[in-house]
């Protein structure tokens, strides 16, 4: 039996920044310098999902970063496939970070963490519906209507 991917899904709220303005924004420094941190805001991932991700990039493993906002009755999704993950950046690291996060947001810390990929690329709605939460394999378009979570593990896509 095949074993499962997971993926890192961020739910951005939709009364902030329009997405697609906001991955634009990322693509800029990544086009300028070959990558860009995206920073996860809510809980704090896990130390143990954390390595899950990033053992499976250590195999080469395709792992993914997915970003979706609610438009409507849908949603705008982007991916990127994951280089790394790290809890804080260095000073060094800041001119890979866009202007909107906050200075003092940078130097603390995002709260969930911070997410290297080189870049995003928009995907269509209707792969959100072959993904599901890694951990009970709950539909993620269900989970995404009708729960709060603002960072999960998924698998499929």
């Amino acid at each position: 039996m095949k074993e499962k991917v997971a993926h890192l899904i961020v739910r951005v709220p939709k009364a902030g920044k329009q997405l697609a303005a906001m991955i634009a924004q990322h693509e800029v420094i990544a086009a300028k310098h070959g990558f860009v941190w995206f920073g996860v805001q809510g809980q704090r991932m896990s130390p143990e999902r954390v390595s899950l991700l990033l053992e499976q990039i250590k195999q080469d493993t395709p792992t993914y970063l997915y970003v979706v906002q609610r438009l409507g009755a849908g949603f705008a999704a982007f991916r990127a496939k994951i280089m790394t993950i790290t809890e804080t950046l260095s000073k060094s690291e800041w001119n890979h970070v866009p202007d909107y996060y906050e200075d003092d947001f940078v130097q603390r810390g995002a709260r969930g963490g911070w997410v290297r990929v080189e870049h995003f690329e928009e995907i269509e709605e209707r792969v959100l519906d072959s993904i599901s939460i890694y951990s009970n394999e709950a539909p993620l378009v269900h989970v995404l209507k009708n729960g709060m979570s603002s960072v999960m593990l998924v698998t499929g896509g």
